[in-house]
């Protein structure tokens, strides 16, 4: 029991002495090498493509996007697609889509892309 106790002090005595430690995870944090949306204009209501590349030496990347109006119908997704709101408070109204890429030790990379939005009528895919 004493030997017990003497080997923890020490373990707190060496953390306290060197200060606040460091984690060094494996690897290297992911990286987007491509974040492409089809278009950077397009009419209220459209839907537009999104796609994304990233690598990390983790084999385990997700995907999350994200926008600022509209909707993303598969936003876990490296492909996507990104539907304009059906209407707009002004013309050209911008709506920012942000692409996370995350590791398996829950590193970041982050990229984003400015669409505007038209208030001139319908369109389709």
């Amino acid at each position: 029991m004493k030997r017990m106790q003497f080997l923890a002090s020490v373990v707190i005595l060496a953390i306290s002495a060197c200060g606040t430690p460091t984690v060094t995870l494996p690897g290297k944090a992911p990286v987007i090498q491509s974040m492409s949306v089809e278009s950077g204009d397009v009419r209220v209501g459209a839907g537009i493509k999104l796609m994304a590349q990233a690598t990390a030496d983790s084999k385990a990347l997700s995907y999350a996007w994200s926008s600022s109006g509209g909707m993303i119908t598969m936003p876990k997704q490296a492909k996507s697609i990104w539907l304009a709101p059906t209407s707009v408070p002004y013309t050209p109204y911008p709506v920012t889509i942000v692409l996370t890429v995350t590791d398996a030790h829950g590193r970041t990379d982050k990229q984003s892309a400015q669409v505007l939005v038209r208030n001139q009528g319908l369109a389709t895919l």
